[in-house]
């Protein structure tokens, strides 16, 4: 969900070649839809599916921008690729976990310690598998939620950003030297995407926590929207009729079927496979830029704003879905949850255009990318500022289930709740 667009390239002076383009509106629109089931299923709405939907975008997008520089240059820069990733993902990633750490000590200071943990394993993106070994259920959203609990799905993307362009790179060179360069990528990806499916289906059935957050369960996600980027220049051949329609059968799958799986079904095994799918079928109608398909409804000015928004407002959203109720010593309700969900999503506004948005495009800091160390330097950065000051207050506090006195004993929860009443 975190990613800034690009699309694959187009080679070629073809008029199928031409359809493929650098900027995807109706991409845009779906990654609108991805944060929308996110955030209301996390509200208690009964839609689940947005997060595996997201993964197939960011594998699309990702292998996109790698065979992209590819093709221009013939080799991959692993230094601009990730300087790239630090600059778009690192700035909010970090600003977030520490507000959340210092709002879990003045709202719940009983759950400092493990909450400074979790910082951690976030800025490292391994908090998917301390959330694994700890058993947690993520289906079944309960109070005891960790409020950075929802970057386990960050992680799981840095663990596939991290080692696909290096699996890509060795596939691609093979592929150069036997001429089938996309054919060789295709294979490779496409082994990892039925062992991948394969893991999950058998270990949701026996580990379903370490199936629901690891990474080996979940590639196959990612691996398909990257499958969808290798073959994208011969879906770009597609029919218009065909592509449309594929378009539109790939949006009303995704939304039956984010409604369909529920609370009780055991995931992800084979539940997620509709979203998963569903978003493919659109991102491969639109390779071949039909004039009828979802882009027609995906693409407008609503749904690509929404999608700009879309990381600020997946990090915010979570840690205020948790901490709030606390803090108020009351339940949310239906009222205060749509309150809740109106002020993050303000709240994501405001952060994507005086922090996001800034970071990944102000001139002063393109040299960041045309200079990766400097990028790298960067992320490094914020990773160290997260990972020192959580490690300062694991230090300083004292263990858990000791009663500590914080700013929060001046706070009335009842002014608080009769705020939120009147708000």
């Amino acid at each position: 969900m975190a990613l800034a667009f690009a699309a694959p390239i187009s080679g070629g002076a073809s008029a199928e070649a031409s359809r493929l383009r650098t900027f995807r509106p109706d991409i845009q629109g779906l990654r609108a839809v991805a944060i929308i089931l996110v955030v209301f299923g996390h509200a208690g709405a009964p839609l689940l599916g947005g997060v595996d939907l997201s993964f197939v975008i960011s594998g699309f997008i990702m292998t996109s921008q790698l065979d992209r520089e590819q093709e221009r240059s013939g080799k991959i820069s692993f230094g601009k690729f990730y300087a790239r990733r630090a600059r778009r993902l690192l700035p909010m990633a970090t600003l977030v976990t520490l507000v959340t750490v210092l709002a879990t000590w003045l709202i719940m200071p009983l759950k400092l310690r493990t909450v400074a943990w979790d910082a951690i394993c976030t800025a490292l993106s391994v908090i998917n598998y301390r959330l694994a070994g700890q058993g947690t259920d993520y289906v079944h959203l309960h109070t005891n939620a960790s409020p950075l609990q929802h970057a386990w799905s960050l992680s799981v993307e840095e663990q596939f950003y991290l080692l696909w362009p290096l699996l890509l790179l060795g596939a691609l060179a093979l592929g150069i030297k036997l001429g089938r360069r996309r054919l060789v990528a295709g294979i490779l990806l496409a082994v990892v995407v039925v062992g991948s499916l394969g893991l999950s289906i058998v270990l949701t059935k026996l580990n379903q926590p370490l199936a629901y957050f690891g990474f080996q369960t979940r590639a196959w996600e990612l691996g398909i929207g990257a499958l969808v980027a290798i073959c994208a220049k011969r879906l770009s051949q597609l029919p218009l009729w065909v592509a449309a329609a594929m378009s539109w059968v790939g949006l009303m799958f995704l939304l039956v079927t984010v409604v369909l799986v529920h609370r009780t079904t055991e995931l992800p095994g084979y539940a997620v496979g509709g979203p998963v799918l569903g978003g493919a079928l659109v991102i491969i109608g639109g390779c071949a830029n039909p004039k009828y398909g979802v882009e027609w409804v995906l693409g407008r000015a609503l749904p690509n704003f929404i999608g700009q928004l879309s990381y600020s407002w997946y990090l915010w959203h979570w840690p205020f879905f948790v901490l709030t109720p606390v803090a108020l010593g009351m339940d949310l309700g239906l009222s205060g949850k749509v309150k809740l969900i109106v002020l993050t999503f303000v709240l994501s506004i405001c952060t994507y255009f005086w922090i996001e948005k800034p970071f990944r495009e102000h001139p002063n800091l393109k040299s960041l990318v045309a200079k990766p160390w400097r990028g790298l330097v960067m992320g490094v950065t914020f990773i160290a500022t997260t990972v020192a000051a959580c490690t300062a207050v694991l230090t300083l506090t004292v263990p858990s289930g000791t009663k500590l006195t914080t700013p929060v004993s001046y706070v009335n929860p009842v002014l608080l709740a009769s705020l939120v009443e009147q708000g």
